[in-house]
């Protein structure tokens, strides 16, 4: 940002001109500035929600200024160094107008729902993936131990009685590697102050929502904590098994509920009373039947008797409790005993980096991952179980789904019963199965329209989709017509008419972007980005420069560093130790200063 904004005693805060992170409220960036701040991050609002700021105030109703200010002065009952990233600061711009505020880095690494589907993200370290194996009986541990830490926080949160999440979801839970969690946007919960809403909540996600969700207006109804309860319920569930408690298909009348929203309001849980409302109901809820008997009546409670009683759902104390008095041996049932499809990576056991949609590659099947021994696991429970924590991760490909199904469909992926190992949601009108390593395509009314005859395949976008065979990838149509010859080492989805492709060379492996009649439409790098405002970063050796989507260079690989266009259409690059801004023709527009001191700029040559 080339503006700084101030306090509100007018200490000027400078902050980084790229976020940290892109939300639907506002921007996260970096504080530059060295000084009392310097240790924070800001939250900036985006101008919609700045304008409907003014419009509160305006017709009189809760401003986001007068919120903030009371979080930054009330949390007197919650420790100093709680993991909940409150507000400690308001910012102003110039004309002294409220933009945003300051908070406490988030110390996470990743977001919950990295951890939260059938498989472990392949772009997450070799380690995330051996801490939290779901194979394993101590990665299943590790993730009850991770739901008693996140109960331990709300518990915190909740102990006043005056704050209200509301939306809670995994994208707002920060994880740490050794376990470690934060709550964030907390700028957007319900305060209730005398039983009363002081400032409502300002959004929502309906598939973490309770039945009440129907009837309640969260914009001005007060929402009790047992909202939250239902929620956290949700994502304990999603931690441990998988998947969202409400996946499944039903059956007549309740065939056309295809969101978890819907069937939530219908008290659709299928490991509860109407199970037999279901006409597929996924593997991965069998687990629920192998949990240890305390969580299974707590989650009961939150999801069956909880549906027509919000008061009996389990608070967070009681999920704290539960998971802290379960040992670990009790979680040996959990370990799944049917196959899990995965895709692995060319190259070394840490994954092929995933950037973008155009980025997501498919490369190589790996096996499933193998049964245990029940007999071994309680012998050797002490010293066996780590080394097979870490060994089992090692000689079993733990690379993690088809990162293009990881992106769009995690929540919905099914195992589903009958004559297929593994099938996929459907996806422009095709369902993808897997049968005895063949891969093969149904219609949604479950009949066979593309044979089980491929090695690899994945999803439909655009009408294509890539499958292997003989060893190489090319793209069919939805009718199973191969458009495009497999001749690739590796392939991702279509995206506004353009794929990454990926082939092996004498000088390393290659990629580039195809069209739909499978022409190169770029020459062959080592690296290609995501677009910009019309502009993708990549790679020739140590070059870097620009392409536009026609795959042309139109601005030279000359670069020692560069970064995505912004919204300003400019892009910070680096060249013989020289950092500036260039703009979408890469002609020179300003220079990098970064900010030491309030008083001394300094450029950073």
């Amino acid at each position: 940002m080339n503006h700084p904004l101030f306090t509100s005693n007018q200490t000027p805060i400078y902050l980084d001109a790229q976020p940290l992170g892109q939300g639907g409220e506002g921007n996260v960036y970096e504080v530059l500035i060295e000084n009392q701040w310097s240790s924070l991050v800001a939250k900036i609002y985006h101008s919609q929600e700045l304008e409907k700021e003014q419009r509160n105030k305006l017709e009189g109703l809760p401003t986001r200024e007068a919120k903030i200010k009371y979080l930054v002065n009330y949390q007197s009952y919650l420790p100093s160094d709680a993991p909940v990233m409150f507000p400690e600061e308001l910012l102003y711009n110039e004309q002294g107008q409220f933009v945003g505020f300051l908070m406490r880095k988030a110390m996470g690494e990743i977001d919950l729902s990295s951890l939260s589907t059938l498989n472990i993200s392949p772009n997450l370290s070799l380690t995330w993936h051996q801490l939290y194996d779901r194979t394993h009986v101590l990665g299943i541990a590790r993730r009850a131990k991770l739901c008693q830490k996140i109960a331990e926080v709300f518990e915190q949160v909740h102990q006043g009685g005056e704050f209200v999440l509301v939306d809670i979801k995994p994208e707002n839970i920060r994880v740490g590697l050794n376990g470690e969690v934060a709550l964030i946007d907390m700028d957007s919960m319900q305060i209730i102050h005398n039983d009363a809403v002081r400032f409502p909540a300002e959004k929502l996600t309906p598939e973490y929502c309770p039945p009440e969700y129907q009837r309640l207006n969260f914009k001005k109804d007060l929402i009790p904590q047992s909202w939250d309860h239902f929620a956290l319920g949700i994502i304990f569930y999603k931690v441990l098994l998988g998947l969202h408690p409400y996946t499944g298909s039903c059956l007549p009348p309740y065939e056309g509920l295809t969101t978890n929203a819907q069937k939530i309001a219908q008290g659709l849980f299928p490991n509860g009373a109407q199970k037999d409302k279901f006409s597929i109901i996924p593997h991965p809820h069998d687990g629920f039947k192998a949990m240890p008997t305390d969580l299974q009546q707590l989650f009961l409670r939150c999801f069956e008797q909880g549906h027509q009683q919000p008061e009996v759902r389990p608070n967070a104390t009681e999920w704290k409790n539960a998971f802290a008095q379960i040992p670990e041996e009790n979680y040996l049932d959990l370990i799944p005993q049917i196959p899990s499809v995965q895709v692995a990576s060319i190259g070394n056991g840490a994954g092929y980096q995933i950037d973008s949609y155009t980025q997501a590659m498919a490369t190589q099947q790996a096996a499933p991952p193998k049964k245990e021994s029940r007999v071994a696991l309680f012998g050797f429970l002490a010293a066996a179980m780590l080394i097979l924590t870490y060994l089992g991760a090692l000689f079993n490909n733990i690379a993690g789904v088809d990162p293009v199904a990881e992106a769009d469909f995690a929540y919905y992926k099914q195992h589903v019963p009958g004559d297929f190992e593994w099938a996929g949601n459907v996806v422009e009108g095709r369902r993808l199965v897997l049968n005895y390593s063949k891969y093969g395509y149904l219609n949604s009314k479950g009949e066979i329209v593309v044979p089980l005859q491929f090695e690899n395949a994945g999803d439909f976008k655009e009408g294509y989709a890539w499958v292997k065979q003989k060893g190489k990838y090319g793209f069919i149509n939805i009718d199973g017509k191969m458009v495009i010859t497999p001749q690739f080492d590796g392939a991702g989805f279509f995206f506004k008419g353009l794929a990454q492709v990926l082939i092996k060379t004498k000088r390393g492996t290659k990629v580039f972007l195809i069209d739909r009649d499978g022409k190169a439409v770029t020459n062959r790098y080592d690296y290609i980005g995501d677009f910009f405002k019309g502009r993708a970063i990549v790679r020739d050796g140590k070059n870097l420069g620009y392409i536009n989507r026609s795959g042309q260079e139109v601005i030279d690989l000359k670069y020692d560093t560069a970064q995505n266009f912004d919204e300003n259409g400019e892009a910070l690059v680096g060249f013989e130790e020289k950092k500036y801004y260039i703009n979408r023709n890469g002609q020179y527009t300003r220079d990098f200063t970064k900010i030491v001191n309030q008083n001394e700029p300094h450029t950073d040559y």
